[in-house]
């Protein structure tokens, strides 16, 4: 059974990208923009996990994991643009994720929060061909995104931490 997930933002963009890529991540996503919504969405099927963000609906979603938790015992990570760890915690939330959203750190806050190993902490083994050309140190490599992957990722120039990322856009 893979975990449900109740995601609430009111950017439409934001919503639909996090979404795609919680999908990708293996869990069942239910969405919402609204606190009236997530509160209807809770009433009707049982959330493992809700993941909000805490500006929507003017700020008023610091409670909502305690009003769902009424019905189920769900774990929280709330996300904002500034610094507001003691709200998420007097919330109940588990986890606070600064916006702009980077994967890999949600992704470590769902593991954390759900005790289990971040999918990115694991990848799959490539395998190694024997006839690719490797790249030369100082040279510039392009970014690339396996085919099927529909959702944006960050990475730093040529495969390094250092320099401006480049956003690969959604297709």
């Amino acid at each position: 059974m893979r975990t449900r997930v109740l995601y609430v933002d009111e950017d439409d963009d934001t919503r639909a990208c996090i979404t795609q890529w919680l999908e990708l991540e293996g869990f069942e996503v239910l969405t919402t923009s609204t606190y009236d919504g997530a509160m209807e969405i809770a009433q009707r099927r049982e959330v493992q996990l809700l993941i909000t963000d805490l500006g929507v609906c003017n700020g008023s979603m610091s409670l909502l994991l305690v009003d769902i938790q009424r019905w189920h015992p769900a774990k929280g990570i709330a996300l904002s643009c500034s610094d507001r760890w003691q709200e998420t915690f007097e919330g109940g939330y588990s986890a606070h994720v600064l916006k702009p959203i980077e994967f890999k750190k949600l992704s470590m806050a769902i593991a954390d929060v759900l005790d289990r190993t971040p999918a990115a902490a694991e990848p799959e083994p490539i395998p190694a061909d024997p006839n690719a050309r490797r790249p030369v140190v100082g040279e510039s490599v392009p970014a690339e995104v396996p085919d099927g992957y529909g959702w944006g990722a960050l990475l730093g120039p040529a495969g390094s931490a250092s320099g401006p990322p480049i956003f690969l856009s959604l297709r």
